[in-house]
């Protein structure tokens, strides 16, 4: 499905932003995850009833609500940010943060180059992670309306 955005923050993002900010990290983003972010710096997904198809069980909780931005107004709700505050003890080593769940869970992607690289995963506040879709292209498409509600 096509999910619809709307950015939260007007700020353009450049490729030289993002190669500032994989310089930062230490890790190269996919493709996908790029171009998304050239053109949504983030985004809030404008369908407000989404599931993901994998986990219709689960209703909402793993159904993409935003992606962080990488430039805001304030500095502490971008990608950066989360980075900083999760690498350690509350991120898996090597996946990045990159948006919220419904359920309020964080969405990550390995950014790990041993065979998981651009797969996306959800974080539980408990730190269970669970395997979601295999890119970031493949989660957006993984999403569709619920229709029962």
């Amino acid at each position: 499905m096509i999910v619809r955005f709307f950015k939260s923050y007007d700020y353009q993002v450049s490729d030289n932003d993002l190669n500032l900010f994989e310089k930062h990290i230490g890790y190269t983003l996919p493709k996908d995850y790029r171009e998304h972010m050239i053109l949504w710096n983030g985004g809030v997904a404008l369908q407000n009833n989404l599931v993901h198809r994998g986990f219709l069980d689960a209703g909402t909780d793993f159904a993409l609500e935003s992606l962080h931005p990488l430039i805001a107004d304030h500095e502490s709700s971008t990608v950066k940010a989360y980075w900083d505050f999760g690498t350690g003890d509350i991120l898996a080593k090597g996946y990045i943060p990159i948006g919220s769940a419904v359920g309020g869970d964080e969405i990550i992607m390995s950014l790990n180059s041993n065979g998981t690289y651009g797969n996306i995963k959800l974080q539980t506040d408990y730190g269970l992670i669970h395997d979601i879709s295999s890119s970031f292209s493949q989660y957006l498409e993984d999403m569709i309306e619920r229709t029962d509600k």
